[in-house]
């Protein structure tokens, strides 16, 4: 009994080779911090600064290739300023937007990791300090504690 012994061959899949348009980088790019948070976010930018020439990109935000390979890993931890200066090289910007329109999102400290408690009824912050009140309304007060003693 002879056996036809048939391999597949695969080949690794790289999307670097599939991000061709500043569209398809943007919504991989959306996809990936949708999807899969920040980690998946790092790497996907990671991944777009390769299809773009990583050479090119560490040039333009004054980093070396190996930091920006390092702070772009699935693991790294890029400061703020690295993440935009490599942002608005690769020609994208970050955009905040609320999640729902007319609640704000306030974090439990208490909720399972992850989850999203919204408030029920909006809360106004009063923003400005407080007025002291002047030196001789302070004076005026602690002379009258004294004379009660």
């Amino acid at each position: 009994m002879t056996s036809n012994s048939l391999k597949l061959q695969t080949t690794p899949f790289d999307v670097v080779r599939h991000l061709a348009s500043d569209g398809m980088m943007a919504s991989y790019l959306t996809a990936c911090y949708e999807e899969g948070g920040t980690a998946l976010f790092l790497k996907a930018i990671g991944e777009v600064a390769r299809a773009r020439g990583m050479s090119e990109v560490a040039n333009n935000t004054g980093l070396t290739r190996a930091s920006l390979y390092k702070a772009l890993a699935e693991d790294g931890n890029p400061a703020f300023d690295t993440l935009v200066r490599v942002l608005d090289t690769l020609g994208f910007r970050m955009r905040i937007e609320p999640i729902t329109p007319d609640a704000p999102v306030v974090r439990d400290m208490h909720a399972a990791p992850g989850r999203v408690r919204v408030m029920e009824q909006r809360t106004e912050y009063n923003l400005r300090p407080a007025a002291k009140t002047p030196a001789k309304a302070r004076k005026a007060t602690k002379k009258a504690a004294a004379k009660k003693r």
